[in-house]
């Protein structure tokens, strides 16, 4: 189960899908790294249930993939379902990005946006695409995914002895406890994974 005290440590395993980028009315947090399996709960989402444009609130719900929510809820029926069919048209990707069969990469190729249920060629369509896509995963040294406020950038990409977290949020500028010099944020270990909470920063003096 998810809740808001858990929030910062469990979204550290979750990948942001901005609604600009999902044709929902918040964002959203999918698992891509197994997080289900540590956690010991079925597979689900997180969504945050406010509007806010940037990932730093602390209110979210969960939605297992029956449907079923987890957690307070604020949104309106219309955007919970959205949310739902958003869900029940991407079940086979979400599950396999969850799975680490693809990575976020591959999942945004075979994402169907928006909240209308799609059609079943659609569906069809992404399961078909599945099995190339995961066979490309084996390949590529490419996989984006969210940290907290800031995009992680895997060490097969850039050439790194680790994993880097940059800012895409303007969240350096946040006032309040948020605010700080322009830095970037690096695993102190070699885990392939993102699931560590050791981390250190590097501050921008340009």
């Amino acid at each position: 189960m998810f809740n808001k005290d858990s929030g910062s440590k469990h979204l550290d395993e979750m990948v942001t899908i901005h609604k600009k980028e999902s044709g929902l009315s918040v964002n959203i947090y999918l698992d891509d790294s197994l997080s289900y399996k540590r956690r010991k709960h079925a597979k689900q989402i997180i969504f945050q249930t406010d509007y806010a444009d940037k990932p730093i609130t602390n209110t979210f719900a969960s939605m297992n993939f029956n449907g079923e929510l987890i957690g307070t809820n604020s949104l309106p029926n219309e955007d919970i379902t959205k949310i739902r069919n958003f869900v029940k048209n991407n079940l086979a990707a979400i599950g396999s990005l969850a799975d680490m069969d693809i990575g976020i990469v591959e999942f945004l190729k075979i994402m169907i946006p928006g909240g209308n249920l799609a059609t079943e060629e659609s569906k069809e369509n992404q399961l078909i695409s599945l099995p190339m896509l995961m066979t490309e995963q084996e390949n590529i040294a490419e996989n984006i995914k969210i940290i907290e406020t800031g995009t992680c950038l895997r060490k097969k990409r850039t050439k790194l002895p680790a994993n880097i977290f940059l800012d895409d949020t303007g969240n350096w500028s946040q006032s309040g406890q948020w605010s700080h010099f322009k830095i970037i944020k690096f695993q102190a270990d070699n885990d392939d994974m993102t699931h560590t909470n050791i981390r250190c920063t590097s501050q921008d003096n340009i």
